[in-house]
């Protein structure tokens, strides 16, 4: 189950220091309230996705390594406002897991 944070200007600057970082992209999520249309390096792909917003959420995505644990590091923007997350896709370390954990699209409330 994926765990995601919302980080400050200074944590994803601190965290910058301790990441490993691997591959990386680019991603253009759309959601229509109905689907979710997505645009990245693999093309374009719609997935039935009901969720009570619409809007479209651009992002930077970085698989890195921060203590041996994987993690996505992204850097998230709309036309109203950016931040940085921080998603893990498996252990979440004790540090992390008292934050509100969050959704992909949770930028467009």
């Amino acid at each position: 189950m994926e765990y995601r944070i919302v980080l400050t200007n200074k944590e994803a600057a601190e965290l910058s220091d301790q990441l490993i970082f691997g591959e990386f992209g680019f991603v253009k999520d759309e959601y229509t309230g109905e689907k979710r249309i997505r645009t990245d390096s693999e093309g374009i792909r719609e997935k039935e996705y009901k969720i009570p917003i619409k809007g479209i959420v651009y992002r930077f995505s970085t698989k890195c390594k921060l203590d041996g644990i994987d993690v996505w590091f992204e850097s998230k923007w709309t036309d109203k406002k950016s931040r940085f997350e921080l998603e893990f896709e498996g252990e979440v370390p004790e540090k992390f897991k008292k934050r509100q954990n969050i959704t992909g699209w949770d930028i467009l409330i």
